[in-house]
């Protein structure tokens, strides 16, 4: 690590002729189990990954913000402090919406940066790729931002709560907690547990012998672009018709499959197949939550519970791909997987697989090939391991 901070402070000089005064590192994250059940206020299970990104930053004499990426061949970007919009969805550059958004909720937030800055960034993990780079930029620059002007975070919660904002808000992604709450909670040998109505988070640890790998299809997912919004929207939409009968319930995940069971011919074909999914799905987090304090990880309990989820997102939340679905279905035939399911929005991005330290490169390899042999695409199947959360450097 440290010779790359020395190579990524001389890229920094280079770019912006100063050397960079403040350094954050946030990491990727992998959703264990929990699809969709954030925003409806459900239990998730996610993990860190030992990949992530940098971001760097020096302040400005000006009233100018220069936003630069060593993974972008386009020049600096740069946009006046005063009247922050987000650039087009489309535009090549919007990724510095999620900088940009982070900066404007520290302002409504007490900030008060009287010049402008540089930033830097730099990244390991593939976009598009389910793992959350977008979670992972936010909370870094945010880090970044409260020790260049003296803001100091309540807490992590706080934290957390500002890169959610900032994606809803500015980037105008209809997310729940989860990307942002793994990456700031999460720590080495442990899954962390999300209560999304209570926004409650603790580490759970995850014991046994296994491996985790990310299958990345290389079919790039964009949310805002997706069906993400309409998914958002059919969910919200289920919850009313059910709080008819169930005036109590904030969140399709308030209902238990047993609760649920005799108001199902309540909802539309479309709204049933969604809140059958969020009601299951959370059942299954909790189930899995269960197995894992026990002590003793139940490898092969857990990774039926990966399957009958990614079964779930193709069939009722209808948030696969052909992609996602081939190396499911050729990961269940192979030797040595325990379960796996997509992980993220879906609509493309990657596969989470939970395998034995047997499986290792001989059996990632196969399934890049044959995913090769389907597709016309190859793919660098990466073995991650649960790290600690976002940092300052």
């Amino acid at each position: 690590m440290n010779a790359k901070l020395e190579e990524l402070k001389s890229w920094y000089e280079t770019t912006f002729q100063a050397a960079p005064s403040v350094m954050a590192w946030a990491p990727g994250r992998v959703e264990f189990l929990g699809n969709h059940t954030d925003y409806n206020l459900g239990m998730v299970l996610g993990s860190t990954i030992d990949r992530g990104i940098i971001v760097m930053m020096t302040p400005r004499k000006d009233q100018m913000i220069g936003l630069a990426s060593t993974g972008k061949d386009h020049p600096i970007v740069e946009v006046e402090l005063d009247g922050l919009e987000p650039l087009p969805g489309d535009s090549p550059v919007s990724w510095v919406n999620y900088p940009l958004g982070v900066l404007k909720i520290m302002i409504q937030n007490g900030m008060r940066p009287q010049k402008g800055f540089n930033i830097g960034i730099w990244s390991d993990l593939p976009e598009g790729s389910g793992l959350s780079s977008s979670a992972a930029l936010e909370t870094a620059s945010a880090l970044a931002l409260g020790k260049l002007y003296g803001f100091v975070f309540e807490d992590k919660y706080a934290l957390m709560r500002t890169g959610w904002r900032a994606e809803r808000e500015f980037v105008g992604m209809p997310c729940g907690i989860l990307d942002q709450t793994v990456v700031i909670f999460g720590d080495a040998d442990h899954l962390v547990s999300i209560d999304c109505k209570a926004e409650l988070a603790k580490g759970v640890r995850f014991q046994g012998d296994y491996q985790f790998w990310v299958f990345n299809t290389a079919h790039k997912h964009a949310l805002i672009d997706s069906f993400y919004a309409d998914r958002n929207a059919e969910c919200m939409g289920a919850r009313d018709v059910l709080r008819t009968v169930e005036p109590g319930i904030a969140g399709l995940c308030d209902l238990s499959p047993a609760a649920f069971e005799p108001h199902k011919g309540l909802l539309e074909p479309v709204a049933l197949k969604r809140a059958t999914h969020i009601i299951e799905e959370n059942a299954r987090v909790r189930e899995t939550i269960r197995l894992l304090e026990k002590g003793a990880v139940q490898q092969e309990a857990i990774g039926s519970l990966l399957f009958q989820s990614h079964r779930s997102s193709q069939h009722l939340f209808e948030n696969s791909t052909e992609d996602l679905d081939f190396l499911v279905d050729t990961l269940e035939r192979a030797e040595g997987v325990y379960g796996a399911r997509l992980t993220g929005g879906g609509f493309g991005g990657a596969v989470l697989a939970m395998t034995t330290p047997e499986f290792g490169e001989a059996g990632a390899a196969k399934i890049r090939s044959a995913y090769a042999a389907f597709s016309g695409r190859q793919i660098e199947p990466l073995m991650v391991k649960a790290g600690p959360g976002a940092k300052l450097l």
